[in-house]
């Protein structure tokens, strides 16, 4: 029996704006991120949501709440939905570390997948967690929508395990905020009903 996901990241944040990293900080919705929540809500009000998964984060709790508002869908915080941890790099943007830390961004640049941010973890260890999350949820609910909330790295390597396409270092999967997927997934294969907009940001 299939499991219908539909895989949602969080609405904008400042930190977006500001294209700082955010990681494990735990950064709230911004005006514009609630507004874009609450269109996302209307779109998928025809859609049968049986339960939602959220990473404990504020930002995708927050978005939970909205689309579950007036639905009486159960909400379970679920933290292997994180996003990676960044380590020191939280809250600082991309020319920031260049200039406190080059040879550590010059290392991150060159190898992704296995290469860990001072503090933080890499996409290897980022990838085992979600993906354990993301089998604990298909096991639990065969059968039915699930909705889960996350963020623009934990979900690009959850559609890479849920698609068969294995960790990609540079993936093809961001979402822009509010943006989201919808997989039917059902021993090991999945059939992509919609693939998001990608994230420019």
């Amino acid at each position: 029996m299939a499991t219908r996901l539909v895989l949602i990241r969080h609405g904008e944040t400042d930190w977006n704006i500001q294209k700082r990293y955010q990681g494990r900080s735990d950064t709230e919705l911004n005006e514009t991120g609630i507004n874009q929540v609450q269109q996302l809500a209307q779109g998928l009000k025809e859609e049968k949501i049986e339960v939602i998964y959220t990473s404990d984060l504020t930002r995708a709790y927050q978005t939970a709440v909205i689309i579950a508002d007036g639905r009486k869908i159960p909400i379970h915080k679920l933290p292997g939905l994180r996003e990676c941890s960044f380590g020191i790099w939280e809250g600082k943007t991309y020319e920031e570390m260049q200039e406190q830390l080059p040879e550590e961004v010059a290392r991150i640049k060159g190898d992704p997948v296995t290469e860990i941010r001072t503090g933080g973890e890499n996409r290897e260890q980022l990838s085992t967690r979600v993906t354990t999350a993301i089998q604990q949820i298909i096991a639990q609910h065969p059968n039915q929508t699930v909705l889960i909330v996350a963020h623009g790295g934990s979900l690009a390597v959850a559609l890479e395990y849920i698609t068969g396409e294995g960790l990609i270092a540079r993936s093809k999967y961001w979402l822009e905020n509010a943006g989201y997927h919808i997989i039917d997934y059902e021993n090991s294969r999945c059939t992509i009903l919609r693939l998001g907009t990608p994230s420019t940001t």
